[in-house]
Protein backbone atom coordinates (compact mmCIF):
# COMPACT_ATOMS: atom_id res chain seq x y z
CA UNK A 1 0.00 0.00 0.00
CA UNK A 2 0.82 3.59 -0.85
CA UNK A 3 -0.34 6.95 0.69
CA UNK A 4 -2.36 7.12 4.05
CA UNK A 5 -3.04 3.64 4.69
CA UNK A 6 0.44 2.53 4.16
CA UNK A 7 1.44 4.94 6.85
CA UNK A 8 -1.59 3.53 8.92
CA UNK A 9 -0.64 0.12 8.79
CA UNK A 10 3.04 0.72 10.15
CA UNK A 11 1.95 3.11 12.56
CA UNK A 12 -0.17 -0.10 13.61
CA UNK A 13 2.90 -2.26 13.59
CA UNK A 14 4.89 -0.36 15.44
CA UNK A 15 1.85 -0.04 18.39
CA UNK A 16 1.47 -3.90 18.08
CA UNK A 17 5.47 -4.33 18.87
CA UNK A 18 4.91 -1.54 21.69
CA UNK A 19 2.46 -3.52 23.04
CA UNK A 20 3.93 -6.82 22.98
CA UNK A 21 7.52 -5.40 24.87
CA UNK A 22 4.76 -4.06 27.29
CA UNK A 23 3.26 -7.05 27.95
CA UNK A 24 6.37 -8.98 27.91
CA UNK A 25 7.66 -6.61 30.69
CA UNK A 26 4.41 -6.48 32.49
CA UNK A 27 5.09 -10.32 32.79
CA UNK A 28 8.49 -10.62 33.28
CA UNK A 29 9.90 -11.44 36.66
CA UNK A 30 12.97 -9.33 36.73
CA UNK A 31 10.77 -6.16 36.48
CA UNK A 32 8.68 -6.89 39.73
CA UNK A 33 12.07 -7.82 42.00
CA UNK A 34 13.78 -4.97 40.66
CA UNK A 35 10.85 -3.21 41.92
CA UNK A 36 11.09 -4.98 45.28
CA UNK A 37 14.69 -4.16 45.06
CA UNK A 38 13.93 -0.48 44.68
CA UNK A 39 11.50 -0.35 47.29
CA UNK A 40 14.52 -1.87 49.63
CA UNK A 41 17.08 0.68 48.36
CA UNK A 42 14.68 3.63 48.94
CA UNK A 43 13.72 2.47 52.31
CA UNK A 44 17.65 1.81 53.30
CA UNK A 45 18.13 5.31 51.85
CA UNK A 46 15.77 6.77 54.09
CA UNK A 47 17.04 5.11 57.29
CA UNK A 48 20.86 6.25 56.07
CA UNK A 49 19.30 9.85 55.65
CA UNK A 50 18.78 9.20 59.24
CA UNK A 51 22.17 8.44 60.37
CA UNK A 52 23.91 11.07 58.01
CA UNK A 53 21.46 13.34 60.18
CA UNK A 54 22.91 12.39 63.23
CA UNK A 55 26.69 12.39 62.02
CA UNK A 56 26.40 16.11 60.55
CA UNK A 57 24.66 17.15 64.30
CA UNK A 58 27.47 15.21 66.17
CA UNK A 59 30.12 16.55 64.05
CA UNK A 60 29.05 19.84 64.22
CA UNK A 61 28.92 19.80 68.07
CA UNK A 62 32.27 18.06 68.27
CA UNK A 63 33.17 20.83 65.77
CA UNK A 64 32.20 23.31 68.79
CA UNK A 65 33.83 21.30 71.93
CA UNK A 66 37.19 20.30 70.33
CA UNK A 67 37.66 22.75 67.45
CA UNK A 68 38.35 20.19 64.93
CA UNK A 69 36.37 17.67 63.10
CA UNK A 70 35.94 13.88 64.51
CA UNK A 71 38.41 11.63 61.74
CA UNK A 72 35.47 8.36 62.51
CA UNK A 73 32.79 11.13 61.87
CA UNK A 74 34.21 12.51 58.34
CA UNK A 75 34.94 8.50 57.83
CA UNK A 76 31.76 7.62 58.03
CA UNK A 77 30.53 10.75 56.37
CA UNK A 78 32.44 9.56 53.64
CA UNK A 79 30.86 6.00 53.19
CA UNK A 80 27.93 7.23 53.41
CA UNK A 81 28.44 9.38 50.83
CA UNK A 82 29.53 7.10 48.91
CA UNK A 83 26.59 4.57 50.03
CA UNK A 84 24.22 6.89 48.40
CA UNK A 85 25.50 7.41 45.30
CA UNK A 86 25.39 3.50 44.70
CA UNK A 87 21.70 3.35 46.02
CA UNK A 88 21.02 6.20 43.74
CA UNK A 89 22.73 4.89 40.88
CA UNK A 90 20.46 1.80 40.80
CA UNK A 91 17.31 3.32 41.47
CA UNK A 92 17.55 5.59 38.35
CA UNK A 93 18.82 2.47 36.72
CA UNK A 94 22.36 3.76 35.87
CA UNK A 95 23.33 0.07 37.03
CA UNK A 96 22.06 -2.74 37.37
CA UNK A 97 24.37 -3.92 40.34
CA UNK A 98 23.05 -4.26 43.81
CA UNK A 99 24.17 -1.97 46.03
CA UNK A 100 24.70 -3.11 50.06
CA UNK A 101 24.31 -5.50 51.78
CA UNK A 102 23.71 -7.34 48.50
CA UNK A 103 26.21 -7.40 45.71
CA UNK A 104 28.49 -4.92 47.30
CA UNK A 105 30.20 -4.67 50.38
CA UNK A 106 29.91 -1.14 52.82
CA UNK A 107 31.41 1.41 50.77
CA UNK A 108 34.94 2.51 52.16
CA UNK A 109 35.62 6.71 53.08
CA UNK A 110 38.11 6.96 50.02
CA UNK A 111 36.33 9.42 48.14
CA UNK A 112 38.41 11.87 46.31
CA UNK A 113 39.92 14.33 48.51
Amino acid sequence: MTGIGASHDDDSRESDARNSRLEQNLKSRSTWVRLLYMALFGFLLWIAGFVLFAVVIIQFVWRIVETKSNERLLQLGRSLARYFEEVIRFLTFNTEELPFPIDRDWPGSDLGE
